[in-house]
């Protein structure tokens, strides 16, 4: 499945009765073609901006097994021995995806939610995704674009420079100002100190 047109590929073994031998039941059929060509097309678009990791043979199994149980995608990795980062990921993106569906059916009205949804999601599970609807493609190909690469850029250093000894807390004012620079409420590390020092008196004050 890792030739150019995997459709064909499956086609093939669909046709020679050879996935419900390695326990794959599924009806490679025209619906489930155009599906599998959209999402390689996907696959494409987004190289430039998705992990190079990403294999599109994991998002085609993931495609086969979203109607599948755990169980049954642990035993086909066994049998197949498929590697444990592979399965790993498959599992994940299977037991995300009603949830990611659901949460990208409408255009995400802010940053910080799409990228909460998103972020930490397997690359193989967001171009799937995208494949769902022009909806799910542009939350998708904002998160890539203009989220994926935006960080924090003050430090625990630059905490502790405000006279607060490490703590949770810390966790709590990079998850603020997180959002809140994704939501572009500040642009600049000055701005994210300003932010940080206001949420830790907040927090002490509690």
């Amino acid at each position: 499945m890792q030739e150019v047109n995997p459709w064909v590929a499956l086609k093939r073994l669909y046709e020679l009765n050879a996935l419900k031998k390695i326990g794959l039941d599924i009806d490679v059929d025209e619906v489930f073609i155009k599906q599998v060509k959209k999402i390689g097309d996907k696959f494409e678009e987004f190289s430039s901006c998705r992990d190079k990791s990403a294999e599109i043979w994991r998002m085609i199994l993931i495609v086969i097994m979203l109607n599948d149980k755990d169980e049954q995608i642990v035993d086909f990795c066994r049998e197949m021995k498929i590697k444990n980062n592979d399965r790993e990921i498959i599992r994940q993106s299977v037991k995300k995806y009603p949830e990611l569906n659901r949460q990208l059916e409408k255009r995400a009205a802010n940053n910080s939610f799409l990228y909460s949804n998103l972020n930490g999601v397997p690359d193989e599970l967001k171009i799937i995704i995208s494949a769902v609807s022009k909806n799910h493609y542009d939350n998708v190909l904002r998160y890539f674009t203009r989220l994926k690469y935006i960080k924090v850029e003050i430090t625990g250093e630059d905490l502790k420079s405000l006279n607060y000894k490490p703590s949770k807390d810390y966790k709590v004012v990079f998850d603020r100002i997180m959002q809140a620079k994704l939501d572009g409420k500040i642009h600049t590390k000055k701005e994210e100190l300003m932010l940080a020092e206001e949420i830790l008196a907040e927090l002490s004050a509690l």
